[in-house]
């Protein structure tokens, strides 16, 4: 039906060039994925698709799939129903596409935390898993070192703490991605200078302590976006708990939170638990790093004065 209405409705001005955009509201979970897989090619074919998700249970890789490349307007064309942010960029890109009054924005503070809670600790092939993905938004990342480029920093929660396994605010590649590699599950012990004094007892006191730390300015980024991405399989005994500790938190932050659960054992309902928005929920399946490109209209994104 889009390709009909492109068809019968498309028009041209004299001297100027039509440029033609659909965008697609959807949850992304077709039952028939290789027809619309097919019928959204043909519809790149004749205009620049934006897909926006929507929905508790989004199929992100679908949203992939269905919407345009990246290009010179727009870094991605996939957003989720609460990116209003990133769209009013998309939009003011698109008005005044002839200007230079736009550009990418790399300035995103961004903060990982890895579960590695007892009670829900991804297991060594879960964690590997998140590592990989975790690298693979680590090399796509690029401006480290600019001052107006992004800042990373990650850390493990445990039962017996917290542990810092990156340098503070990464400023190249190459240490972050030291840094990643050193990554381990925690031991039954704490090292020196390795743990903080406060235990975490569940991921939501650890979260709690987090994300006022990300939620502040720090070295004058006062309009740096922020984003927590936390690692976890989601396997909480008491999910209820977990999302009524964090309520008041989440409230108050203005913090981006996504929750990743890398393998098809995560327990969906439990990341549901971390997030303010249910489409902030990602799952990892078969090692699949594209879904993460999802997250580019989030870590780079376009500003207009």
């Amino acid at each position: 039906m889009a390709l009909s209405l492109l068809s019968t409705r498309g028009y041209r001005l004299h001297g100027l060039t039509i440029v033609k955009f659909v965008f697609v509201l959807t949850d992304a979970m077709s039952t028939n994925i290789q027809a619309t897989k097919g019928a959204a090619g043909r519809l790149r074919r004749e205009a620049t698709v934006v897909a926006i998700g929507i929905g508790r249970e989004v199929l992100h890789s679908e949203l992939q799939t269905s919407a345009s490349p990246s290009d010179a307007n727009s870094l991605s064309y996939v957003y989720s129903v609460e990116n209003f942010d990133a769209l009013n960029g998309l939009i003011g890109r698109l008005i005044d596409a002839t200007c230079e009054k736009c550009g990418v924005s790399h300035m995103t503070d961004i903060f990982v935390i890895i579960d590695d809670v007892s009670e829900s600790a991804m297991t060594q092939q879960e964690l590997s898993a998140a590592l990989n993905g975790l690298t693979y938004i680590a090399h796509y990342l690029p401006a480290y070192g600019q001052v107006n480029g992004q800042t990373v920093n990650i850390t493990t929660i445990g039962d017996l703490g917290y542990r810092h396994t990156s340098i503070h605010n990464a400023t190249d590649l190459d240490s972050l991605l030291m840094s990643i590699q050193s990554i381990r599950q925690q031991q039954s012990l704490c090292y020196i200078n390795e743990c903080d004094k406060a235990l975490a007892i569940n991921i939501s006191s650890g979260m709690i302590q987090i994300i006022p730390i990300s939620d502040q300015n720090s070295d004058n980024r006062n309009n740096s976006r922020k984003i927590l991405i936390v690692f976890s399989s989601g396997r909480f005994v008491d999910k209820a708990l977990v999302k009524l500790e964090l309520h008041d938190e989440l409230g108050e932050s203005n913090i981006d939170i996504f929750a990743i659960g890398p393998g098809y054992d995560t327990d969906m309902e439990g990341l549901h638990a971390l997030v303010k928005e249910p489409y902030n929920v990602f799952s990892l399946l078969d090692n699949n790093l594209e879904t993460f490109d999802v997250l580019k209209s989030k870590l780079l994104y376009v500003v207009c004065s």
